[in-house]
């Protein structure tokens, strides 16, 4: 399988660390928002329509239910980062989507947790912040 730039896929150790990149920004609430409208829709349950495994005891048996994502979807939403390519293009050149960089869901995934950690924290503090004023409103009535 290739990724968007053609080069082939090879099994490796994936590196985390800052030596092997650069540029490096924070998701974006925009970005994060953009995958999760995609999730939403190309992630669900479905039945395949052909047997991948070696026997009906294979979770790719055809007409088994299973859980998955639609990797075209994500190509066509320009989420590319999550989509690996057949090696072969389809007879007009394109790339065609293989699959999905499951692996790679993760990271919008601790973002987003991140993001709701933080909004829950302020809105901790809000709630108690109303609650003393609640209080105090509560002590004058009586």
């Amino acid at each position: 399988m290739t990724n968007t730039t053609g080069s082939v896929y090879e099994l490796r150790i994936p590196t985390s660390s800052e030596r092997f990149k650069y540029r490096f920004k924070p998701l974006t609430d925009e970005e994060l928002d953009d995958f999760f409208r995609i999730a939403e829709t190309a992630i669900g349950t479905f039945k395949w329509k052909v047997a991948i495994g070696h026997d009906h005891m294979s979770p790719f048996y055809r007409g088994v239910r299973d859980w998955g994502g639609i990797a075209e979807r994500f190509d066509e939403a320009g989420l590319e980062a999550f989509v690996f390519y057949d090696e072969d293009p389809d007879n007009k050149g394109v790339p065609r989507p293989r699959t999905l960089a499951y692996e790679k869901m993760v990271v919008p995934l601790i973002a987003e947790a991140g993001r709701l950690r933080k909004e829950n924290t302020e809105l901790k503090t809000r709630m108690e912040r109303l609650e003393s004023r609640m209080v105090l409103l509560e002590e004058r009535a009586a």
